[in-house]
């Protein structure tokens, strides 16, 4: 029986403290190392035990959510977006988020920046799962999706195989260089920095097809591609959303999942944040009043991480 399972049947019969006692030490044994070239935190840890990283800011009454399904041809539209005045602009710009991946065939979406309904090639990116093997595929990488192009290699020859149950802290970072080519960092793994994918634009013109704001026709889609509703959908659980307008350091983007708007580069240029979204609550709760909205009636399921909400609940 995994440690933290036996811990919450223990918990049926303990006092409160002494379940306090039990999880304040998982917490410590789940913490991560650093920010530099680390060990790989899953060799210790179960997927199906592994906690999702916390951080003080994201502590509540409850650690939440949104469970998306696994693809459905012709199934309903579960994508949440920003659009117009909400829709920030494509770079520079920094995502931050966690994911737990639930396997399924064929595509994946976590997000994409891009046309808000039929794909064109241009004007987008995204990062996420892609299949081996295309449409039918049922193992995945980790990829940069941009200009047409599927970039699962990682710069420093670490295996980008998608590991379903565990969760991962991601974060991508977008940045002009050349005038108007796109620069797009995939950090697949944090605290592990050294795992990260990049691609540079080959299209030397492809920044210019963005268009300009409010960017009519664009959208900001998690969930689900706007392209093909219900056959690239996320697939697990999505949580700790933070959105920045500026390219973020490693440090800054190391300090803000600690604790978010904690650095000045991040508290000055947030966009977006929601640490434990719910079907209820896709609101943006970082004072700049940037709220996505769904993009139909129907939600994904709400997923509560139990375990965290005993110990968040004032066992002290």
């Amino acid at each position: 029986m995994p440690v933290r399972e036996g811990a919450l049947v223990m918990g049926r019969i303990a006092t409160k403290h002494a379940i306090a006692a039990v999880l304040l030490a998982a917490t410590f044994a789940d913490a991560p190392t650093g920010w530099g070239v680390t060990p790989d935190l899953r060799a210790a840890d179960s997927a199906a035990t592994r906690r999702p990283l916390e951080n003080a800011f994201g502590a509540s009454a409850q650690i939440s959510g949104l469970d998306y399904p696994s693809n459905e041809p012709f199934g309903d539209d579960l994508r949440f977006r920003f659009v117009a005045t909400n829709l920030l602009n494509p770079y520079p710009a920094t995502y931050v988020w966690r994911i737990r991946p639930r396997q399924q065939t064929g595509y994946y979406t976590t997000f994409f920046w891009g046309p808000d309904g039929d794909f064109t090639g241009t004007s987008f990116y995204g990062a996420h799962p892609y299949p081996d093997g295309g449409s039918t595929g049922t193992t995945h990488k980790w990829e940069i999706s941009i200009e047409g192009e599927d970039d699962v290699v990682d710069e420093n020859g670490h295996p980008t195989q998608v590991i379903y149950g565990d969760w991962f802290q991601q974060a991508l970072v977008v940045r002009l260089v050349n005038a108007d080519e796109i620069e797009a960092t995939f950090y697949w793994d944090l605290p592990d920095t050294s795992k990260r994918i990049v691609h540079t634009t080959q299209f030397t013109d492809y920044a210019t097809t963005f268009g300009s704001p409010p960017y009519p026709g664009k959208a900001l889609s998690f969930g689900d591609a706007p392209w093909s509703i219900g056959n690239e959908r996320l697939s697990g659980i999505l949580r700790g959303i933070q959105i920045y307008a500026a390219t973020l350091s490693l440090v800054d983007i190391s300090a803000e999942i600690e604790n978010p708007l904690s650095s000045v580069a991040g508290s000055t240029s947030i966009w977006y944040l929601n640490i434990n979204p719910t079907p209820d609550d896709i609101s943006d709760h970082s004072g700049q009043a940037h709220h996505p909205a769904w993009a139909s009636s129907a939600r994904p399921a709400l997923w509560v991480d139990l375990e965290d909400r005993i110990f968040a609940s004032g066992f002290e």
